[in-house]
């Protein structure tokens, strides 16, 4: 059997996290990668809701084995993933939270010592679409780092 290598350090954040459809599918995969090794340890999920919610209220009732409930409960795995979501409440229309957003992953990179790679998922109804993506690029949140360490250059 092959060696499980991680992902390289990423940024995922997630528009829409608390909706129905993260809860149905986008957090059980990213516990089945946090499960099996692939999800890197220094990955940050950043969860973008309009409400003030808390990463246990996230968490709390979500299937995390669907499609697979046959598994048994990971506590570790569970709790890894817990440790790496960040959670943010978002005015979707407001292009101050948007650069608010962009600061704070600066930050984090600058801290980290490394440019992660920056992953946007829209989970929010398709007519929010545009005005997003354009504040997503207004906020310059889909270009580089400020400090330009490759991605490469950082191991766990």
């Amino acid at each position: 059997m092959s060696e499980v290598v991680p992902l390289e350090p990423s940024c995922i954040v997630i528009f829409g996290i608390s909706g129905d459809l993260s809860k149905r599918y986008l957090l059980p995969a990213l516990f089945h990668l946090t499960k099996v090794g692939l999800l890197n340890s220094q990955t940050t999920i950043i969860g973008i809701s309009r409400q003030s919610i808390s990463t246990d209220e996230l968490l709390n009732g979500v299937d995390l084995h669907h499609g697979e409930p046959e598994q048994p409960d990971d506590a570790d795995a569970l709790t890894r993933l817990h440790d790496q979501i960040t959670m943010v409440q978002l005015d979707l229309e407001n292009q101050t939270d948007y650069q608010a957003l962009r600061q704070r992953l600066d930050v984090m990179e600058n801290e980290r010592g490394v440019c992660l790679n920056r992953i946007f998922y829209l989970s929010i109804p398709p007519k929010a679409f545009n005005g997003v993506i354009e504040h997503i690029g207004e906020a310059g949140l889909n270009g580089t780092c400020s400090h330009g360490t490759t991605k490469s250059s950082c191991h766990e």
